[in-house]
């Protein structure tokens, strides 16, 4: 096989992508709308989103090295006024610690100026660190011009204060002064970029530069960082043959496949991109993996979902004002739904019918991911719930009926029922004011737990006549499922045969060529299944009585 490009996973400098011959996807038209949009720009994005990237991009454009642009589409701009090389100092906010106290930061914050004063060989002057900053600023403008100014992962400090080491007002007090100078020298400065996962407030720590643009929701960037559906297809094309190969799958079934793990964040409410970094994880490793969200800290959102008691069905299409698309708040005052779309495991999408918003799970990167945390919590540990992961798993691939409703039991003995109902009683109930809550939870439960085998999971598919509770798709078969609720445990044999009949008389099952249909009734006395009935592969005309 010949021998392709390298894939830059984790590679956030531009200038070692393009001196190595790694693959890149050229980005460089956005960098050009940039610079010709304005002076003083704000991007969010979630994590490993191609941020950094682009900070370099721009630290690599403005620094003079034009040589790295050959034959990129912004090549063509280069001799204009407006991208002549000049100062540049880089911040990256990364290097600062909160573990040692506001007078651990302020410390990582005056060795941060020290790189820079010898980087660009000035003096640093003995003052208070803002003042420092504030004369660094000076001095090199003096000699060499304007500056551009580029600051990466603004919020690091803030996100790390969050888990309680630091005092997260103090940290933002700090921060704020500090970058009051570049207010203060504002005739020294040319061009601002400030990249971060969170979404700055007004009143934040950039308060002092009321002329900063948020662009993290502009139609004519949304597509900046993340891949999309044509790039996949036309600039991945031998990486996709290749894992066609290797996989030993049709093309088109790996397209579909790949766009359901890893497509479908979306920053202006309608353009989709892929995840780049698990996009390129996957065609390296040619597997399909939770790589994005393995990344960051499980734990951390884990332990966060049980203090709050939140389930993971109530967000889906979860509706929002465009306010609160455009500023969600600051993390650590914001509600969970703002916590979870500012960290990038909620996206945004706009309705066709009637242009509104409303939060989703981008992909079943995601979606499974977060499901996999919630049985986390409920089985008390991540080895217990991963253990009936894998019994469910196995379960489902070869057809066991009564090991699928073991561990479906398991999970339900195990539900904090009283606290998820509680916790979904605003998000849920205001949406769906018919809706019984107790039979929400179990639903949501279990498909939340079935998703977190990787499968791909579908509460309430259309089909002709109605909608199933549950289709969970395998290798082979499709498990249809139909659950329903009996009050008292001498109801649950009589609901388990309405949940299969249900099935048939609605032909849920048609759509797939070999279906298992699982009817399925829940003692709601005992909250556990108390009866069930099933069919594999069963004639498409049998109605069981």
């Amino acid at each position: 096989m010949p021998e392709l490009q390298k894939l830059p996973d984790g590679i956030q400098f531009f200038d070692v992508i393009r001196k190595k011959n790694f693959f890149y996807v050229d980005k460089t038209r956005y960098i050009a709308q940039l610079i010709k949009h304005g002076t003083t720009l704000f991007l969010s994005r979630p994590r490993r989103f191609g941020k950094s990237l682009t900070v370099s991009t721009l630290e690599m454009l403005f620094s003079g090295r034009h040589d790295l642009f050959t034959g990129l589409e912004i090549e063509k701009y280069l001799g204009e006024e407006e991208f002549r090389p000049g100062p540049v100092i880089r911040l990256n906010m990364n290097e600062i610690s909160v573990n040692n106290g506001i007078s651990g930061v302020r410390k990582d914050i005056f060795g941060i100026l020290k790189g820079i004063a010898k980087d660009k060989k000035v003096e640093l002057s003995d003052d208070s660190l803002h003042i420092t900053f504030g004369n660094l600023i000076k001095d090199i403008s003096d000699r060499d011009g304007e500056i551009v100014f580029l600051i990466d992962e603004y919020d690091f400090p803030l996100i790390e204060a969050l888990k309680g080491k630091t005092n997260i007002e103090d940290v933002k007090d700090e921060l704020r002064v500090f970058f009051s100078q570049l207010k203060n020298r504002g005739n020294c400065i040319r061009f601002i970029f400030i990249a971060g996962i969170s979404r700055f407030s007004r009143m934040g720590i950039f308060s002092a530069l009321n002329n900063i643009e948020d662009i993290s929701l502009n139609p004519k960037f949304a597509t900046m960082c993340g891949y999309t559906q044509e790039e996949i297809v036309m600039k991945f094309k031998k990486y996709i043959t290749r894992t066609v190969e290797y996989l030993k799958s049709s093309e088109e079934d790996l397209l579909k496949k790949i766009e359901s793990y890893y497509d479908g964040f979306c920053f202006d409410g309608k353009q989709n991109v892929y995840n780049p970094y698990s996009t390129l994880l996957f065609f390296k490793n040619h597997k399909f993996d939770d790589f994005w969200f393995k990344s960051g800290t499980p734990e951390y959102v884990a332990n966060y979902m049980r203090r709050q008691n939140v389930t993971v069905e109530q967000f889906r299409m979860m509706p929002i004002t465009e306010r609160f698309a455009q500023d969600p708040g600051e993390l650590n005052e914001s509600s969970t739904a703002s916590y979870l779309y500012q960290s990038g495991y909620l996206t945004l999408r706009c309705l066709e019918s009637d242009g509104k918003y409303v939060l989703d799970y981008p992909n079943l990167e995601v979606h499974s991911a977060m499901s996999s945390l919630m049985t986390w919590n409920m089985f008390g540990s991540r080895m217990n719930a991963e253990a009936s992961i894998s019994k469910l798993t196995e379960a489902l691939e070869k057809n066991n009926v009564e090991v699928v409703i073991n561990e479906f039991n398991k999970l339900l003995s195990k539900l904090p029922y009283d606290d998820y109902v509680a916790a979904a009683k605003d998000s849920v109930k205001e949406r769906f004011e018919d809706i019984d809550l107790g039979e929400w939870v179990y639903r949501s439960s279990l498909l939340s737990f079935t998703l977190a085998t990787n499968k791909l999971a579908q509460a309430e598919p259309h089909s002709s006549l109605g909608r199933a509770d549950m289709v969970v798709r395998c290798d082979k078969y499709t498990w249809v499922i139909e659950i329903k609720i009996a009050k008292t445990t001498k109801e649950v044999k009589k609901q388990a045969n309405a949940a299969i009949n249900q099935i048939y008389e609605n032909r849920y099952a048609e759509p797939y060529d070999h279906p298992i249909l699982l009817g399925i009734a829940i003692d709601d006395s005992k909250r556990s299944i108390g009866a069930y009935r099933f069919e594999i592969d069963p004639p498409p005309k049998k109605i069981p009585h």
